[in-house]
């Protein structure tokens, strides 16, 4: 993880995306991300302040779900706060064996 970018942004972003995906989970229910229509390889993107973005993409031939993106980026969160370290990050998501999806945090 990079420190480059100020923690008060990453901090939001990430609040930000968490908030909107539990909404979306507890208004229409846990389904499969689709494509953004930029980016067909891109299935989840959320834009903070000054250029900051989260891209999250399938990997392995499966599809990651809004739940478990919602579990990821809270666990993401969490350590970043645990760790008092907020930078740019790529992470691998995981459903229970299966790799899911890549992100990044930059």
């Amino acid at each position: 993880m990079g420190n480059s970018i100020p923690s008060t942004l990453i901090s939001a972003l990430l609040s930000g995306a968490i908030r909107a995906i539990t909404l979306r989970v507890q208004r229409i229910g846990d389904s499969v991300l689709g494509a953004v229509p930029v980016d067909p390889s891109v299935v989840f993107q959320w834009n903070g302040e000054m250029g900051l973005a989260l891209n999250v993409a399938n990997s392995n031939n499966l599809q990651t779900t809004w739940g478990v993106l919602g579990a990821a980026l809270t666990a993401l969160e969490d350590y970043m706060q645990s760790q008092n370290v907020w930078g740019s990050a790529q992470f691998t998501i995981f459903d229970g064996a299966n790799e899911v999806g890549q992100g990044t945090l930059n």
